[in-house]
């Protein structure tokens, strides 16, 4: 498993752009995924599926806050940074930046 630990990131849309933080974890042998931006709550993150390959891990996701859509999040890690996209409903492409791991 790659990635394990907690990261910050710059999420940045069209009209947000917001430090986000996620927790990447060993959920008993899958990835678990906890996480927070602009004050909303995302540890009850649902995960549809996950594909690791090399440096880069791109899963599809349901948040409680946007139900019945599936995300797709793309992140490719490198050492202790990470960039990344996901794709909103309605919003589009998002882009995450700047991804540092502050905790292993």
């Amino acid at each position: 498993m790659i990635g394990l630990g907690i990261w910050e990131a710059t999420v940045d849309a069209l009209f947000f752009k917001e430090t986000g933080r996620v927790e990447i974890y060993d959920n008993n042998g899958t990835y678990g995924f906890r996480g927070s931006a602009r004050g909303i709550d995302l540890s009850k993150i649902e995960i549809l599926c996950v594909k690791e390959e090399g440096n880069v891990i791109d899963a599809v996701i349901t948040v409680p806050v946007l139900p019945n859509a599936e995300i797709p999040v793309h992140a490719e890690i490198d050492g202790d940074t990470l960039t990344g996209s996901a794709v909103l409903p309605l919003i589009g492409k998002i882009k995450i930046k700047n991804g540092r791991r502050i905790k292993e």
